[in-house]
């Protein structure tokens, strides 16, 4: 659902044409399907329309009783923090306060060394001497040959996700980036050690790159703790004061930010068949939800959600150069 509508404000932020509908038109004509969607998954919908000239809210689907949400109501967004993440490390890269070519060491081992966290104080300790050929551009670019802490894995024909397990066993556990780092499928030097970074990697999706990069953010902001870095730092301040709806979950679970329950729906956390028969796991009052920090913590409206995806994509270019803009998109 999220990513859902995180594509279709992309898509409509990086258009360019001259002739736009009016709001009215695009919920008119986006209305029969939003309802019938909510129906049809059995969950609430929030879909965003922005460009540089029309812009469009919509909300739909009853789950709870007397509730479906409004334009005004946060959701939590997951995987959607990437794009501001990826954003503030490319800004200091336009800026020429670092280099995309530095290595991760050299940009986050300063901070592990102050912080000394769990049972290591370097990049080192926790993939191998090869991490030192690892650039902040192969974080950015997925080819870090890091290893992902949230992710599934088919084995005998059933997928399993250890760090899902670990969460839903522990539901009112926070785990802080540097846990998820310490993690035994993530620190391992094994699996970097037969692994090249780069484009020779291939792309590997890793939510523990944009932990990584936060890092190396909240270190030049000089952060003196993770949870002190300031994520608005991406917005320049001509344009800050229309974030300031937003959310960063250092903290907490959903419940603490967001009326909207969520529900985990991968189907291997239940019985194949009618997605919308399948109501999920709960995960409204869980803690672990939010621990992927840079990579996962986002928590707004979907109207601001789409207003950053605009001011990242759109042809104004209000938080990168064009060159800058055009490396994150394929």
């Amino acid at each position: 659902m999220v990513r859902t509508t995180a594509l279709l404000t992309t898509l409509l932020a990086a258009s360019t044409e001259a002739a736009y509908p009016t709001s009215d038109d695009l919920m008119k004509l986006m209305r029969p399907s939003l309802d019938a969607a909510a129906e049809k998954y059995n969950c609430s919908f929030g879909i965003a329309f922005k460009s540089d000239n029309v812009s469009a809210t919509m909300t739909s689907g009853e789950v709870l009783p007397g509730f479906t949400p409004s334009i005004y109501d946060k959701w939590v967004w997951g995987s959607v923090t990437k794009v501001l993440t990826g954003s503030t490390v490319l800004q200091l890269a336009n800026k020429g306060l670092i280099s995309l070519n530095d290595s991760v060491p050299s940009r986050v081992d300063s901070l592990f060394a102050r912080t000394k966290p769990f049972n290591f104080t370097s990049c080192e300790d926790l993939w191998g001497p090869a991490i030192h050929n690892v650039t902040v551009r192969d974080l950015l670019a997925m080819q870090s040959c890091i290893p992902d802490f949230d992710t599934a894995i088919e084995h005998a024909g059933k997928m399993s996700d250890s760090f899902r397990a670990l969460v839903y066993a522990n539901p009112s556990t926070e785990y802080s980036p540097y846990q998820l780092m310490n993690v035994p499928w993530v620190h391992t030097k094994s699996l970097m050690a037969n692994c090249t970074p780069g484009p020779a990697a291939g792309y590997q999706y890793s939510s523990t790159n944009f932990l990584l990069l936060g890092l190396i953010a909240a270190e030049f902001y000089g952060a003196s703790e993770w949870d002190k870095y300031d994520q608005s730092t991406v917005f320049p301040a001509s344009i800050k004061e229309r974030f300031v709806n937003l959310s960063y979950a250092d903290h907490g679970n959903p419940s603490n930010y967001s009326k909207i329950v969520g529900f985990d729906r991968t189907h291997y956390n239940g019985e194949p068949g009618n997605c919308g028969e399948f109501q999920g796991v709960d995960v409204f009052h869980t803690d672990g939800v939010f621990s992927g920090w840079t990579a996962s913590n986002l928590v707004g409206d979907t109207a601001t959600v789409a207003d950053i995806y605009h001011s990242v994509y759109g042809p104004e270019y209000l938080i990168l150069d064009k060159e800058y803009v055009d490396m994150m998109i394929p």
